[in-house]
Formats: structure tokens, C-alpha cells, sequence
């Protein structure tokens, strides 16, 4: 810590976590993907008003997701409001990450961690979408896929860095 310890004049220096905002998504739902490679939201976000519009914010989340039968994978993209930030190239399905339909079982549990700049002090809400390969299908967050035999919880994680 440099400068006094009063309010106000304390400052952390460079590399340092500033604030944690954290999101637990404990309810399942079923959503619906009409075509494939379309994204919906799936209920995991949260936001974050950065303290200054040099930090860099450290966001990770972890997700329990099948598909329908085998139609398809599972796609889950990161989006910073409505911008993708963090997604692969040079194949049939860019995507942040994407797990293997297994029968309609849970088939993973992805998770990710990615370092983002929004260059900004205005609140800034960070969320993950889902989609699938297949066409007119489902995605199932936090439950198997044909019914309520089990869940499991999400979540999404941001850690404002100082810079």
C-alpha cells in the first residue's frame, strides 16, 4: 500500500485486486436454440463498475450444461454487454468453449478464465451465452437435459486488476 491510510488516498499498486464481484446461478432451466450456432442468454451473469478505466478485470466462470441426445455440442460464449470477447478461430464453430453431447448427460462441466479490458469506469456486465451445433434444440443449464434427475450450480466470477 503507498500514500497515507486515509479515505480516499490509499493506493494499491500495480497487479493488485481492487474488488471481487461474484454470481451463483443455483436454479436449472431448459433454453431453447432454434438454429444452430444461435446464442441465448442462460441466466449466468454480473456486473462490475471498475474503479479505474486502466484495470484490467479477471473473469471466470464454470457451467453445468448438456444438449439433446447427440443433435449437436454445447457452444458457450463470454460476452462483455453485448460483445463476444473471448472466442476461438479457424473452425466451423468459433466459441469460447464447447463440450460433447453425451445422450442428453451432463457431458462436462466447462469452465474459463479470460484477462479483459473494457477501458471503462461505467458499470460493465459480463455474462455467458449458450448455444448448440445441432438445429431446434435445447440447452440444459444446471440439470440433465430430458428431466430434473439432478443439478448442479454455475457460476461467473470478476476480479477488477489494478494496472
Amino acid at each position: 500500500i503507498q500514500g497515507k491510510t486515509t479515505a480516499g488516498t490509499v493506493a494499491m499498486p500495480s497487479g493488485h485486486v481492487i474488488q471481487v464481484v461474484s454470481e451463483t446461478l443455483t436454479s436449472s432451466a431448459n433454453y431453447s436454440i432454434s438454429t444452430a450456432d444461435t446464442y441465448v442468454d442462460v441466466g449466468i451473469s454480473a456486473s462490475i463498475t471498475p474503479k479505474f478505466s486502466t484495470s484490467k478485470i479477471l473473469v471466470s466462470f464454470s457451467i453445468g450444461a448438456t444438449g439433446a441426445n447427440t443433435t449437436g455440442d454445447n457452444l458457450f460464449r463470454l460476452v462483455r454487454g453485448s460483445t463476444n470477447i473471448a472466442q476461438g478461430s479457424g473452425a466451423t464453430h468459433n466459441t469460447t468453449v464447447a463440450t460433447r453431447n453425451l445422450n442428453s448427460e451432463l457431458s462436462s462441466t466447462p469452465t474459463m478464465t479470460h484477462l479483459d479490458s473494457p477501458s471503462t469506469t461505467s458499470a460493465t456486465t459480463y455474462k455467458v451465452q449458450g448455444s448448440n451445433t445441432g438445429n431446434s434444440t435445447t440447452v440444459a443449464v444446471n440439470r440433465r437435459q430430458p428431466d430434473n434427475a439432478f443439478s448442479t450450480v454455475s457460476n461467473i466470477t470478476l476480479m477488477e486488476i489494478k494496472q
